[in-house]
């Protein structure tokens, strides 16, 4: 394959999981990358888990990352660059399957490419 067929190839790849990732139609997905409830004994009580939830805990329990968070929202207070793309734990919990679904269809398209 030479570099344009591998070029064409990613961009295939990337735009498919832009704007048909799997997490949009199997709730199981967007269960296991977000967020969902787990106890990891039965004695034990629930407890958030999931990939981009316990990712964003670890960022948010970092002083550097502190420190560049609250700079990001002193610099950019009314503009999408004050939040973090991974989101904050505090609020994860808080994004349903059906929200997330909204959000992808009404955000995630080629008309708002720019």
């Amino acid at each position: 394959m030479d570099a344009s067929a591998d070029f064409y190839n990613l961009v295939d790849v990337y735009l498919d999981a832009v704007f048909h990732p799997r997490c949009v139609q199997d709730r199981r997905v967007f269960e296991q990358e977000g967020w969902h409830f787990e106890a990891d004994a039965k004695e034990e009580p629930l407890s958030f888990k999931g990939v981009v939830f316990n990712e964003m805990k670890g960022v948010y329990s970092s002083p550097d990352s502190l420190f560049y968070r609250i700079t990001q929202q002193a610099l950019f207070p009314d503009n999408t660059y004050r939040h973090d793309s991974g989101g904050d734990p505090e609020v994860i919990p808080d994004l349903t399957y059906d929200k997330f679904q909204q959000f992808h269809a009404k955000y995630y398209h080629p008309s708002n490419a720019r």
